[in-house]
């Protein structure tokens, strides 16, 4: 007999199937035990409230299929399909179904953490929690928390749903629902065997006469012309804040943490961590990214204190258990009143600090390195200017956080380092800023990361590249 097999269930109405359920699958079945995912296409999703909108079982179970035709342990899953469309489906049902075909595996249910979040309200949801294993995925504007989790479950239920989430799986976010409404411009974010099946079967689409095309295109040429660079420019400057900055509530780990408090208002603080290690050659300031707090980056800890460096991490206002709101105009405050804590307080020369900045955090570390006389930077998955990682040129009046301006300046060594699948930040933007940033500098580009596991994807790569750059430090002038 052979062994049992862990299943993995990804339900779903796939209308269509595109690229980003693609990279998930891809995903979770290179980083997880999984032997095989079953796509469970839904007949009748409950969340669709004219069903008559749903493309047909069929075509959905069809175009699900042609997807799949890459992926060999991927399979689609008819079973809804044998059920009464007029009542409703509770997964614990279909499940339990799933099972009946496969009384000798494992299942594992995959969920988005928008689910998550919602679980509890789900039929007999502590029936699927309790009998199967789960997988949860991240997804824009749902962070777990483990205290959030324990209003509506158990202890050791909360814990199990908090261990399943897999913030490490980097997800492509895509809309089935935008691309229904511009199938052809969609092309690129479904498999082509998908785009060729909507083509010949002509769906998402209505016919359009001579007439109705040319207004069409002559009403979006106008439009477009008339208000698309007003609108850009209202909405970077409006939304800004609310873009760039996306505190979490503060990770478990700040709860027992002994964390510095460095004044940045009369009335504010914001908080320093850092771990002790005897006689360190370099310190480390690390600023993460912008859906991070100290909590999420404290793991570096260990691998920077083997390079003899001693790392001390900052959340901004609004972050982990800082004080106050964040804000552009908040964030320049706190990143300097970080440096000179470490400067001033604590007395650590400048050509002892090393500045490191992810994502969000390079828009911190690049301009500190401009005004102060630091030992090294490490800029990984920085951006050229934020506004850049929509338009990539310079198209507004104004800009904030331009590292394409600032990093002309630094003088001292400089490591970049991104994935070239980075689905967040282009990889052009640290190609270009590679290209505009003086000598002596070096890069670590990954073939196969993204955004967020530059360092996981590889960790023997990512800390050689961190340790031969520090190496180098120690034959490099200092300014």
């Amino acid at each position: 007999m052979s062994s049992p097999k862990r299943i993995g269930c990804f339900g779903g109405t796939f209308d269509p199937p595109h690229m980003g359920h693609i990279s998930l699958v891809k995903e979770i079945l290179k980083t997880q035990p999984i032997d095989l995912i079953l796509f469970v296409v839904a007949l009748s999703p409950y969340h669709k409230k004219d069903p008559a909108l749903v493309t047909p079982f069929k075509d959905r179970v069809t175009m699900t299929r042609l997807a799949l035709n890459e992926i060999p342990h991927a399979m689609v899953c008819e079973i809804e399909g044998n059920r009464n469309p007029e009542t409703p489906s509770y997964t614990v049902q279909t499940m339990a179904q799933i099972q009946e075909i496969y009384p000798n595996d494992q299942l594992v249910l995959i969920i988005g953490s928008d689910s998550l979040a919602h679980l509890h309200t789900w039929f007999e949801a502590e029936k699927i929690v309790d009998r199967y294993d789960i997988i949860t995925f991240p997804r824009p504007g749902y962070h777990a928390d483990l205290d959030n989790l324990k209003i509506h479950w158990s202890p050791e239920r909360a814990e199990k749903l908090y261990r399943s989430v897999q913030n490490t799986v980097n997800v492509v976010a895509l809309a089935s629902t935008e691309i229904r409404q511009d199938p052809n411009g969609a092309t690129p974010f479904l498999p082509p065997a998908v785009a060729n099946y909507i083509a010949k079967k002509k769906l998402y689409t209505l016919p359009l006469s001579p007439l109705d095309r040319a207004f069409r295109t002559v009403f979006k040429i106008a439009m477009l012309g008339i208000f698309f660079y007003l609108f850009m420019t209202v909405a970077a400057s409006c939304s800004l804040n609310s873009i760039l900055f996306q505190p979490h509530p503060p990770s478990p780990f700040l709860k027992n943490a002994e964390l510095i408090k460095v004044p940045v208002s009369p009335t504010e603080n914001v908080t320093l961590y850092t771990k002790k290690i005897p006689n360190p050659k370099y310190y480390v300031l690390y600023f993460h990214g912008n859906g991070e707090d100290i909590g999420d980056v404290y793991n570096l800890v260990e691998p920077y204190s083997l390079l003899e460096c001693q790392i001390f991490f900052l959340d901004y206002r609004g972050y982990g258990r800082s004080d106050g709101k964040p804000t552009v105009a908040n964030y320049e405050v706190d990143v300097r009143a970080a440096y000179h804590y470490l400067t001033d307080s604590l007395r650590i020369p400048d050509s002892q600090i090393i500045l490191h900045g992810r994502s969000l955090g390079g828009g911190a570390a690049i301009p500190l390195a401009v005004e102060n006389p630091v030992r090294a930077l490490i800029s990984e998955s920085t951006f050229l200017s934020p506004y850049r990682v929509v338009t990539y040129y310079s198209i507004f009046p104004f800009d904030v956080l331009s590292n394409a301006d600032a990093i002309k300046k630094v003088k001292c060594p400089v490591l970049f380092m991104q994935g070239k699948c980075d689905g967040v930040i282009p990889f052009s933007h640290g190609e270009r800023l590679f290209e505009l940033a003086n000598p002596p500098k070096f890069t670590y580009w990954s073939e196969t990361a993204g955004h967020n596991d530059l360092e996981y994807s590889n960790p023997t790569a990512y800390w050689q590249a961190i340790a031969r750059f520090i190496q180098s430090l120690s034959t490099a002038p200092t300014r």
